[in-house]
């Protein structure tokens, strides 16, 4: 969305780049390998990608999760973040509280209200005006850091305190045992990420992997597919066929010193492959259903609309419990034999 657009409703975006430049009058739903956010969001912003930037205005709440997530805008309510990096600037603002899950955090902005955190490591350097409650290995208070409540955490170690820094509540350090019950809910609001943050990381993983597919090999993405409606058990068969080889190819290359660095190179191209074969499966969904409601669009918008078609009724289908377990297993089955098949012939 361009700078100066203004969209007076709810806006959704996928793609392997999405910017937001513009107003958008309602909630912002954004996925992609690359999120930025520079415009004006009048409602809450969901966004999901391998690298999040928030530089504009958020009026509501925030929820993102990527593997670099980074705040330097103004969030009027509550940010709720999860990533492996989490970096909130001095430029940020934010009105409300904040919850964060991730690997490494640095909270440089000002906060309005009660901060929790749960990860590995925590840096605090701004005015938070509320309680502080953390449970990681490793804490660090800056010259900077003012806690204008209570200061709570749960680590093996003491919280490296800089001179300078200020708590006005109590302090205090728990064993990280003493995070269950009661006490466990606390941090709650963090922990439950864990789990939804590791089926979106995957959700887009598929998505970002599939775009990069169909971008750099649509051909052969066609020629899969064309397999897969053709000669659908025949690609089952090769499919299990491939999936029982692999591993005695494997077994059979370590026996010997000269095979390890083969062996070891058939695994990661074997996982990757492996992992990328449900793709195939997702794109023959989505053809099925486009042409089943018979969608019209050039060649290019087909491929890409039938992918995120099939991708999320792929999601869907395997939240299922044990459907989706045997969905999620056929589809790689299928998928690998279809792309083996396409290579043979």
């Amino acid at each position: 969305m361009a700078e100066g657009e203004v969209v007076d409703q709810d806006y959704g975006a996928v793609a392997e780049v999405v910017r937001i430049s513009g107003t958008v009058l309602g909630d912002v739903y954004a996925v992609g390998g690359q999120v930025f956010i520079d415009g004006r969001v009048e409602g809450d912003l969901l966004a999901l990608g391998g690298v999040v930037h928030i530089a504009g205005e958020v009026t509501q709440n925030v929820r993102a999760a990527g593997g670099e997530v980074v705040v330097s805008g103004t969030i009027g309510r509550n940010a709720t973040i999860a990533g492996v990096n989490v970096t909130f600037t001095d430029e940020a603002r934010v009105q409300g509280g904040v919850v964060i899950g991730g690997a490494n955090v640095f909270l440089s902005s000002p906060v309005g209200k009660e901060v929790r955190v749960a990860g590995r490591n925590f840096t605090l350097a701004n005015v938070v005006a509320g309680d502080v409650e953390a449970a990681v290995e490793n804490i660090g208070l800056t010259g900077r850091a003012r806690i204008e409540g209570d200061f709570t955490y749960w680590s093996n170690k003491e919280a490296q305190i800089d001179e300078g820094a200020v708590v006005l509540g109590v302090q205090e350090r728990k064993s990280p045992q003493q995070l269950t019950g009661r006490v466990g809910k606390i941090i709650e609001p963090a922990t439950r990420w864990v789990k939804p943050v590791l089926g979106l990381s995957s959700f887009f993983t598929t998505l970002l992997l599939g775009f990069l597919l169909i971008r750099f090999f649509p051909g052969f993405s066609r020629a899969t597919v064309h397999t897969l409606q053709a000669a659908k058990w025949r690609s089952l068969t090769t499919g299990i066929t491939a999936l029982l080889f692999i591993p005695l190819l494997f077994g059979i290359l370590i026996i010997t010193i000269v095979g390890i660095p083969l062996g070891f190179l058939l695994l990661f191209v074997s996982s990757l492959l492996l992992y990328t074969s449900r793709i195939f499966v997702m794109l023959f969904l989505g053809q099925f259903l486009l042409d089943r409601f018979s969608v019209r669009k050039n060649r290019e918008e087909r491929q890409g609309l039938a992918f995120v078609l099939g991708l999320a009724v792929y999601s869907l289908l395997i939240l299922i419990p044990v459907v989706g377990w045997l969905v999620s297993f056929g589809a790689m089955l299928f998928g690998l034999g279809a792309a083996a098949e396409t290579v043979k012939e």
